[in-house]
């Protein structure tokens, strides 16, 4: 679909006008645009992996339900994370928090299908660099 917009540009009668179009812009790569240097790889049930966070960044874990409850953690040492599930197929946001209970370490339950997958991303929120542990438990 193209979009197209209109101009008049009034000087003097007769009024110009013109008729500008401009393509839709490039389609958003979603869940694709995570930067492979930054790809934490996958997450299993069980899972207590270490990562490290730049200015704003982000890493992302590939997580694949088994049909059954899981808590994904993540206890950063001195920086603000958030994380963000979404599922693969259909891009749609799963959940979001920022802090929980108390601290500035975000813990997210999910209740995910045998075989869906999901991206979870851990952002760093703060401006603050540093490292992190992310962990995948049952409830």
């Amino acid at each position: 679909m193209r979009r197209i917009g209109v101009a008049a540009l009034l000087v003097a009668p007769p009024a110009v006008v013109a008729v500008l179009a401009w393509p839709d812009p490039e389609p958003d790569p979603g869940l694709e645009a995570v930067d492979p240097d930054l790809d934490g790889g996958p997450l299993a049930l069980g899972d207590d992996l270490d990562g490290e966070l730049a200015f704003n960044g982000v890493a992302a874990y590939d997580v694949v339900g088994t049909g059954r409850d899981v808590v994904v953690g993540v206890r950063g040492d001195g920086i603000d994370t958030t994380l963000t599930a979404l599922d693969v197929e259909t891009g749609e946001q799963l959940g979001y928090i920022d802090d929980a209970n108390g601290s500035l370490d975000p813990e997210l339950a999910l209740s995910l299908d045998d075989g869906q997958a999901v991206r979870v991303e851990v952002r760093e929120l703060g401006g603050r660099p540093g490292t992190y542990s992310i962990h995948l438990d049952g409830p």
